[in-house]
């Protein structure tokens, strides 16, 4: 223990460095070690397939001189044509040769005749080197693309894992923020209940605004436990005939206190019994959230319009705002869970980035959808919410 304790703090941070990080450098450097030996094997075959062809060229032509040297001296002319017993050599007229620096003439009785390799063996061996080149390159070019591969797939692992601990601190900080908010302002209210510093004439806005930090608390908690059933898979709709124009009232006028007066518009110019096939908790988590998407993102001057849409299979109910809208091209990124790191979705950092996610995932739970449209930046921006049309509706 005493040796541990006269360790330099360098020696401990490195340590803990190499537990949090260590298997990133040994996948490194066994990618590298992959890479060098596979460029060493490559050049090594490469040269012992071109050592191969030298050598093949080589005894071709020692076994023509061998030759030449064994009819230079014989008694009997030599016939024209492969010799006996060895058809990669044969006997031609010298006079009918190109230049040509195989050849060998024979001795001076035999001047008028030449041997040397035969040009099929010579091209059989340049053909068989070519393919061998050919086999090495793909196979090495192959090696390479894979390795490649693996770094890119490293390089993309690594930075997913550190922005997945990006996501997961600011979702973290983010859900931090919004339990104590509230907290925050219900003790400030009961603090002053509590001291009896209150007038009559002025209970009533503070009970409002202690209401409003109640429903807010709600809709996190309900938000986190969707959430959190969600990623396990363990979360299942009910759906049942909802008839949407009493339902959506009755929705809108239950979150009064939370908007100004005017806020909240539903166009109500759809037929009264339109109807859908909805779980009627699912589908309030859902209006929840793109309610408290729009406040969330256009502030005190919020202005919602909620028009619903019947169609013959489905029915669409849009929410249009007046916020500060989003580019195109993020249209499904905002859908992404976590997705509000800095800079990445205008509009402020509140909420934990889970509303939209929960609300598409619990709207295709009901064989519905939920999609994201925008103008682009300050041209506000528009959530069509998509359920199925009740079965029995004429």
């Amino acid at each position: 223990m005493k040796a541990l304790r006269s360790l330099p703090p360098t020696f401990f941070a490195a340590v803990a460095w190499m537990r949090l990080h260590g298997y990133h450098l040994l996948f490194t450097a066994t990618l590298v070690s992959m890479i060098s030996l596979a460029a060493w094997w490559t050049v090594f075959i490469y040269s012992a397939v071109r050592l191969e062809y030298a050598l093949r060229n080589e005894i071709l032509s020692l076994k023509a001189a061998n030759a030449a040297v064994q009819l230079g001296s014989a008694a009997a002319a030599p016939r024209p044509g492969p010799l006996p017993g060895e058809p990669a050599i044969e006997v031609v007229e010298a006079d009918l040769l190109p230049a040509e620096p195989s050849a060998i003439r024979l001795g001076p009785s035999w001047s008028r005749w030449a041997i040397r390799p035969r040009p099929a063996e010579r091209e059989e061996i340049r053909q068989r080197f070519r393919r061998r080149t050919i086999m090495v390159v793909g196979e090495g070019t192959l090696l390479a693309i894979l390795l490649i591969t693996s770094c890119g797939m490293l390089y993309y692992l690594i930075y997913i894992e550190k922005r997945a601990a990006a996501e997961k601190r600011e979702f973290w900080s983010r859900a931090t923020h919004e339990i104590k908010t509230p907290i925050t302002g219900l003790l400030a209210f009961l603090e002053t209940l509590k001291r009896q510093e209150l007038r009559r004439e002025e209970l009533l806005p503070m009970v409002e605004l202690a209401l409003r930090q109640v429903e807010r608390q709600r809709h996190l908690a309900e938000n986190l436990l969707t959430g959190q059933r969600l990623e396990r898979g363990k979360s299942s709709t009910k759906e049942i005939k909802l008839i949407l124009k009493p339902y959506l009232a009755d929705f809108i006028r239950g979150h009064g206190v939370n908007f100004s007066r005017g806020a909240v518009l539903l166009d109500a110019d759809f037929p009264e019994e339109t109807a859908v096939q909805a779980d009627p908790s699912a589908l309030h988590v859902i209006l929840d959230n793109l309610l408290d998407n729009a406040q969330k993102y256009a502030g005190e001057k919020m202005k919602l319009k909620i028009s619903v849409r019947p169609e013959k299979e489905f029915c669409e109910i849009a929410f249009s705002d007046n916020g500060p809208g989003f580019d195109p091209a993020m249209a499904e990124a905002v859908f992404e869970a976590h997705r509000r790191l800095s800079g990445e979705l205008p509009g402020t950092q509140h909420g934990t980035g889970m509303g939209l996610f929960i609300s598409r995932a619990l709207a295709r739970n009901m064989g519905g959808d939920l999609r994201a449209e925008s103008a682009g930046h300050g041209r506000g921006a528009t959530f069509r919410l998509r359920l199925k049309t009740d079965e029995k509706m004429t």
